[in-house]
């Protein structure tokens, strides 16, 4: 038997964590009807409400998506990825981009 959870079980777990299904949907401005249906499994969200349910609730979305990886990152983690993010987006100059 496969002990991982469902998209929609997750879901469920997501919602959970912010006090309930019409709370996360309100906060990651989705629609309740349509809500319901990613719950109910009848449909799946596209990438972009998929990015802002699982803002929403604060958790990975790799996690949320497909079950991979923790459910929350460490603050830890979310800070050094905008280190590492932050001077890739600096303009290449003199020196090769080093400061």
């Amino acid at each position: 038997m496969n002990s991982e959870k469902t998209f929609t079980e997750r879901l469920r777990i997501a919602a959970s964590l912010v006090g309930g299904q019409i709370q996360l949907a309100d906060k990651a401005n989705v629609p309740r009807r349509t809500f319901a249906d990613y719950i109910a499994g009848q449909t799946e969200p596209g990438r972009d409400r998929l990015v802002s349910i699982a803002d929403a609730a604060a958790v990975n979305i790799d996690w949320l998506a497909a079950g991979r990886g923790p459910m929350r990152l460490a603050a830890r983690t979310a800070a050094e990825l905008t280190g590492l993010v932050r001077p890739l987006r600096q303009p290449l100059g003199e020196g090769g981009g080093q400061q």
